[in-house]
């Protein structure tokens, strides 16, 4: 498991607690997080509700999208 893989679980577990999340990306994460942003942004249509992405993420099926 990378560090962005372990970011993007922390962010998850937090979001369905209810907690906020605290943690602060490293520089190589927010690098990531800004370059996912901008492809989001050129082409939303291409791009997961957030209702799918918990899904995929729970039956581990998001690995092979």
């Amino acid at each position: 498991m990378n560090k962005l893989d372990t970011f993007e679980e922390d962010i998850l577990d937090a979001y369905e607690n209810g907690a906020p999340v605290s943690k602060k990306p490293v520089h190589d994460l927010q690098t990531e997080l800004e370059k996912r942003l901008a492809a989001f942004e050129a082409k939303p249509e291409e791009g997961y509700s957030w209702e799918e992405v918990k899904a995929l993420l729970k039956d581990g099926s998001w690995r092979t999208v």
